[in-house]
């Protein structure tokens, strides 16, 4: 027993050795306030709140000895995101690498900055990385170190970084997404001013809002505001190529405001545009040398009616009724105050029409239905309405039947995610039968009417006679 306790014994006093042996083996982060210092950030998007997130991949390890060591964090170490030389003692840093691994996982500090600069504060010494994000843009990986190199003993510094947007999204939004031909739109694009120089350091030259719409007539100058500055926009600064009186390509070259506008300040573009086709597209994007815009893209859609003309001759349910050709509407918008003024139409083919642009040639306030020939026969459709209520009074019948005095009201309700296809019948009876020719019909009333005449032709005569007797 006696053995047994002096092994024991013998066994914790080596294990207290080995301890105190490995002691200076064991370090701790250096958290000295004399230090801490600051990461100030600047050139952040103007107008909107940041999230910027701290991570530390690089710290100061100082053992009970007082040996110091600079240490790479664990998850900087994985898959070569941050590595040391031994040799040189110098450390390399895969940036793509080491954003990916540090969206991954959660900051050591987050933060919402509301300005266009934000400062880290109380931060020990070491290396750190920050990731921005805004609605506005991408930025780049911000690498800092907050150690002096340049000290020949161990000291601290203020760390300054200038955040690089990769990449800037435009936004593009419409007054109106539900629209009639003819609807004046106002579109605002909101995008910022772009880096002053590159990533190889060439400077900004050129900065060019860019617009492709489709089914849209641009109208006039823009107006165009940077940061809270509103900018006097001449007509040399827009180029409008318009062809078969829809705008094709519309561009605002705004490079003449780049040295004293502040790269992240926000600019916005805002111009009307005539609605020429019901449904349109529109897609802005930025031309910049030193920054990738995204596009913004918003489409717009419009309301169309089919009125079916109908023979009041089989079912209530007009399933197996006659289709009418030959008859013709004129269509009137409802109102609080009744119907207003007749719509005018260009034809587009038989028993289709599209509403008429303001004081467009060719347009007619009668729309006819399709003839019995034509696929859509006894049908009539007419495309580019807004939303509202609609009435389409019947001014011709077709041939032996009578005019429906009532017409048929149509509701469009507006969608801003389709087109919308609203539906509606008018139905005729024939007119009444009329006496066949050579029948009695009203010839015994011309009889009667003409003995009448004579009999008091004659007695008017008779009269005169015995007067002059």
């Amino acid at each position: 027993m006696k053995k047994m306790v002096k092994k024991l014994s013998a066994l914790f006093m080596a294990v207290i050795m080995v301890l105190a042996m490995s002691a200076t083996a064991f370090a701790d982060k250096v958290v000295d306030p004399n230090l801490a210092q600051s990461i100030n950030v600047s050139n952040l998007s103007e107008g909107v709140e940041t999230t910027l997130k701290l991570y530390n991949i690089i710290y100061l390890d100082r053992d009970a000895t007082g040996n110091e060591t600079w240490t790479i964090v664990d998850w900087a170490k994985e898959d070569g995101a941050v590595t040391l030389d031994q040799r040189t003692g110098e450390f390399t840093i895969n940036k793509q690498v080491l954003k990916a691994a540090a969206e991954s996982r959660g900051a050591d500090q987050t933060v919402s900055a509301g300005d266009t600069s934000y400062t880290f504060t109380n931060l020990p010494i070491g290396a750190y990385v920050i990731l921005a994000d805004d609605t506005a843009g991408t930025y780049g990986l911000m690498v800092a170190n907050t150690y002096d190199e340049n000290q020949k003993y161990l000291a601290s510094k203020t760390a300054d970084v200038v955040a690089k947007v990769e990449g800037y999204d435009v936004d593009k939004e419409a007054s109106d997404k539900f629209v009639g031909i003819g609807s004046e739109v106002t579109f605002t694009v909101t995008t910022k001013v772009p880096a002053k120089t590159n990533v190889d350091g060439d400077p900004l030259t050129t900065f060019k809002v860019k617009d492709n719409p489709v089914g849209l007539l641009i109208n006039g100058l823009p107006e165009v505001k940077i940061g809270k500055e509103t900018k006097e926009i001449t007509e040399e600064m827009v180029t409008n190529t318009v062809e078969d009186g829809r705008t094709k390509e519309y561009i605002v070259d705004l490079s003449s405001f780049i040295r004293e506008s502040n790269a992240g300040a926000t600019v916005t573009v805002k111009y009307t545009a005539t609605v020429v086709d019901g449904k349109y597209n529109n897609k802005a994007g930025v031309e910049s040398n030193t920054v990738v815009y995204t596009p913004g893209e918003v489409g717009g859609f419009t309301g169309n009616i089919t009125i079916t003309k109908f023979a009041a001759d089989k079912d209530e349910d007009l399933t197996n009724n006659k289709k009418l050709a030959g008859a013709k509407f004129k269509v009137y918008p409802v109102t609080q105050d009744g119907n207003g003024d007749a719509l005018k139409f260009i034809k587009e083919s038989d028993g289709v029409y599209r509403q008429a642009l303001p004081k467009e040639e060719g347009a007619t306030d009668e729309i006819e239905v399709a003839p019995d020939t034509a696929n859509n026969a006894g049908t009539v459709k007419v495309r580019g309405l807004a939303e509202g209520t609609y009435h389409f009074e019947e001014t011709v019948a077709p041939d032996g039947y009578s005019i429906n005095e009532d017409g048929v009201n149509v509701e469009v309700v507006a969608n801003e995610a389709a087109d919308v296809e609203a539906s509606g019948h008018v139905i005729d009876t024939k007119l009444s039968s009329l006496p066949s020719t050579g029948g009695i019909g009203t010839t015994i009333f011309t009889i009667g009417g003409c003995v009448i005449m004579v009999a008091a032709a004659g007695l008017y005569f008779s009269t005169r006679k015995k007067e002059e007797n």
